[in-house]
């Protein structure tokens, strides 16, 4: 069985990993195909890291009750450890990516369990999935051409790179309104982040919203105001009301849409990979011969789920 996934990112690959070892313990076998732009080094790039997250000041005081239930909590904030305005905060320990790093060791499980990648332009999925059974179309932003869904927007984003070795904690504002503090310790450097614009599409540094997160940063770590500044990155998340993660009937191919995940694409990628393979297997049975079914036969025609996009304060980039 050929399955073709549309899309290199972390939701790409990890749909291609978790077909490939699903299809380990079948009797036929799966053939997987990642359509994408290329990576390549085997450390994963994730570790934990302790910090803390703070409640938006609009949200009033108290903690929900389901933080306690967090992987890794450890206790509420309190005097000195909440910044000044803030209320209300827990500190935690959580994984984090280092992105490169973790989509190169993503590829290289794809390629280490037999699936192949590669660096074509992508016009269509009926093109993609020429050949194919299947077409997993983890296009992100493209979807709004390949799918057709003029829901998808662009969301801007931006983080300012400093130089400041005496950060050794992540921090992060859930629940604002508008921009929060985003601190992330890094290996080149310290991310300041928290930003997100709904619907610009230009991937060009902006000075002043970048003063204003270095502003927001020292809130909570009054130090960072006059850290070296060694870059501006700039970068467009995949938005959409709520994630699309369906299966349909396009041109006689069977389509399992996954994107739309915005800033928590890394959050929901295996949760998200599991729905895929359990589609996947609804249409081909264990990955044996596919029946001449459509997806409505199998009832998957708009019969997925479309997922809340929000998750935690620390998934956010």
């Amino acid at each position: 069985m050929k399955i073709v996934v549309v899309g290199g990112g972390v939701s790409g690959l990890t749909c291609a990993v978790a077909l490939l070892e699903a299809s380990r313990g079948s009797r036929v076998g799966a053939e997987v195909v990642v359509l994408t732009a290329g990576a390549g080094d085997p450390a994963t790039g994730v570790r934990l890291l302790a910090g803390r997250l703070l409640a938006a000041p609009e949200l009033g005081p108290g903690l929900p009750p389901w933080v306690a239930q967090v992987p890794g909590y450890r206790d509420a904030l309190t005097g000195a450890q909440l910044p000044p305005g803030f209320v209300s905060g827990f500190a935690a320990e959580l994984p984090f990516a280092d992105m490169p790093a973790y989509l190169s060791w993503l590829a290289g499980r794809v390629q280490a369990l037999g699936g192949r990648i590669e660096q074509r332009v992508v016009t269509s999925l009926g093109e993609a999935g020429a050949g194919a059974d299947v077409v997993v179309n983890c296009s992100g932003l493209g979807a709004r051409q390949l799918a057709g869904d003029d829901s998808v927007e662009p969301v801007w984003g931006q983080h300012v790179l400093v130089s400041a070795p005496f950060v050794n904690e992540f921090v992060f504002e859930g629940g604002a309104s508008a921009d929060g503090i985003g601190i992330v310790p890094h290996r080149r450097g310290v991310l300041l982040g928290g930003v997100r614009r709904p619907g610009r599409n230009l991937l060009m540094p902006d000075g002043q919203i970048a003063a204003e997160t270095i502003d927001r940063a020292a809130v909570a770590i009054p130090e960072l105001a006059s850290a070296p500044v060694l870059g501006i990155e700039v970068g467009l998340r995949p938005g959409r009301p709520k994630v699309r993660l369906e299966a349909e009937q396009t041109g006689g191919t069977a389509v399992i849409h996954d994107y739309g995940h915005d800033g928590t694409g890394v959050f929901w990628s295996w949760g998200c990979a599991a729905d895929v393979v359990a589609l996947a297997l609804m249409i081909a049975g264990s990955f044996g011969c596919i029946e001449a079914k459509t997806a409505r036969d199998h009832g998957l025609a708009g019969g997925g789920r479309q997922r809340d996009r929000d998750g935690p304060a620390a998934s956010r980039g």
